[in-house]
């Protein structure tokens, strides 16, 4: 059991919402890559062969950031599915820009 200290609670349009990061969010493979591939630095390393190191990391550096906001929305989503079963990618998007 996952203690309450893992959970966030956000108040959007005066309605919680408790954002915890545990089994229903494990289930979001997309999420999990993304974050590892930020966290471990494979994005910076992820180039062409034969391109200069400034390049491979200039371009790797370039896609993360590219894909940092999808990985915002993903991660508010896979957040979301323990606590609010019925919740759709869309509505968490929704509720993201509200």
């Amino acid at each position: 059991m996952f203690l309450e200290e893992n959970m966030k609670t956000v108040t959007i349009n005066g309605k919680n919402y408790n954002l915890e990061f545990s089994f229903a969010a494990a289930d979001e493979s997309n999420l999990i890559q993304s974050m590892f591939k930020i966290v471990s630095g494979a994005y910076l390393f992820n180039g062409e062969k034969g391109a200069s190191v400034a390049t491979v990391m200039l371009n790797g550096t370039a896609e993360m950031v590219g894909d940092l906001p999808k990985v915002c929305k993903q991660a508010f989503f896979a957040g979301l599915k323990e606590h609010h079963e019925n919740i759709t990618f869309d509505e968490a998007v929704e509720l993201m820009k509200s």
